[in-house]
């Protein structure tokens, strides 16, 4: 009987296959470093601190992430998004105590945790216990929530501490909408009745496009807003802009987003 080349071909194939598959993949398991998700690995048995207020800010262009100085040194943090979905900000001069490990693939500081002095001491988990961007997991959400708990035992932690007892109510004309100095949320001008301008705090321009809403310079907008107790600035609690409202805060200052 004449064997059945065609047969034997796909059985050799098939074999291959389960040969390569019993294996696992290639390349990226021995090219992902320290956690195996392609972010540096870090020593975190050798936590550093460093205090003082921060000199600069660079936001950098391209897959980087942003650094800030304080003391003369560099020290990597976050993507911007991830901060200020958790409400965190930071700005020039503002105090900060970072704890930071060494990567040992570029040589730089990564920020494990960062307290805003300034901010009412503000608190932002960067990192887990093993080094691992909470970004990157099922815990980067987390952050904002802690920090609303913190919040609700009244220390502040990573929220705007606002004053709610000063909430009020304006209306007017969107003058202008700019991203701000530093890494900050975005901040509407709002033009009154009277001309008189005042500048208010918004949130992650996510939550806005989510719900629909846009704003552009001389839209009709109100605003529900409350004064911030560590800085002098009004923070938008809810916006109406073209019959829709969003809630940008919950009762109590803490942010609707999360």
């Amino acid at each position: 009987m004449k064997p059945n080349y065609r047969l034997l071909v796909v059985l050799f194939v098939v074999a291959a296959l389960a040969v390569a598959w019993a294996q696992g993949p290639r390349g990226r398991a021995q090219s992902a470093p320290g956690n195996g998700q392609g972010q540096p690995a870090l020593d975190m048995t050798k936590l550093v601190t460093v205090e003082g207020p921060v000199s600069a800010i660079q936001l950098n262009y391209g897959a980087q992430y942003p650094t800030i100085e304080v003391n003369k040194t560099l020290i990597k943090i976050a993507p911007v998004w991830f901060l200020i979905e958790n409400d965190f900000e930071i700005d020039v001069n503002d105090v900060v105590k970072v704890t930071a490990a060494l990567s040992t693939a570029d040589a730089y500081l990564h920020a494990v945790e960062i307290v805003n002095v300034t901010n009412s001491n503000a608190l932002i988990t960067l990192r887990d216990k093993s080094g691992t961007p909470l970004w990157t997991t099922r815990q980067a959400g987390r952050a904002g929530r802690w920090s609303q708990d913190r919040m609700l035992r009244g220390n502040g932690g990573g929220q705007a501490c606002l004053d709610m007892a000063s909430g009020t109510t304006v209306s007017g004309i969107v003058s202008q909408v700019t991203m701000g100095t530093g890494i900050k949320q975005p901040v509407v001008v709002i033009e009154q009745a009277d001309k008189s301008l005042i500048s208010v705090k918004i949130g992650p321009e996510r939550i806005l496009l989510e719900n629909d809403v846009e704003l552009t310079a001389g839209e009709a907008v109100t605003a529900k807003i409350a004064k911030s107790a560590c800085k002098d600035e009004w923070v938008a609690l809810e916006l109406t802009v073209d019959g829709k409202t969003v809630a940008l805060r919950t009762e109590l200052g803490a942010p609707a987003w999360n």
